[in-house]
């Protein structure tokens, strides 16, 4: 709590602009860390600098606002300490992500396999000829045919004749 304090009263002595130029950051960024942001670890030791405190301190600073946060936590997958993003995640990186997930035996879909060795083994003539047998067959049972729209015929089987083999 000393070092929060300490950067804090620091940083509130200059003016933003001071800050951002003896840093090289963009003013905002230097009023956000007047506010008690978060500081990057890029910065730490310009900062220390520029502030003239010990080294590390500022670390330390940015650790305690984690801690405070609860971003710093322990990954379930590997046991490393890690600085989380959110609040609720769980893991370090995808790899412990997968670990911690739970697996799911999954059953194979069998999908039935229409025998069609017949039709692709017949040359193009013998098939047409046969699928026209079968609606023949089929319109003559009595049956109709209700998945096509009713378009403009361009034949009919009322034409059409199959000689049995």
């Amino acid at each position: 709590m000393a070092e929060k304090s300490i950067v804090l009263t620091r940083l509130k002595d200059f003016k933003a602009e001071e800050i951002a130029k003896a840093i090289g950051i963009t003013k905002t960024s230097a009023k956000r860390w007047k506010k008690g942001k978060i500081i990057h670890y890029r910065y730490h030791s310009r900062l220390d600098e520029f502030l003239k405190l010990d080294e590390g301190t500022t670390e330390n600073y940015t650790k305690e606002i984690l801690t405070e946060q609860g971003r710093i936590k322990v990954c379930k997958g590997c046991g490393k300490t890690y600085i989380a993003r959110f609040q609720r995640t769980k893991a370090c990186g995808s790899i412990c992500r997968q670990k911690i997930k739970p697996v799911f035996e999954y059953k194979l879909k069998i999908k039935p396999q229409l025998h069609k060795e017949f039709i692709d083994d017949l040359p193009k003539d013998e098939t047409r000829d046969l699928i026209r047998s079968e609606t023949i067959k089929f319109l003559n049972k009595g049956s109709k045919i209700e998945k096509l729209k009713p378009e403009i015929e361009y034949f009919s089987f009322d034409e059409m004749t199959w000689e049995k083999l």
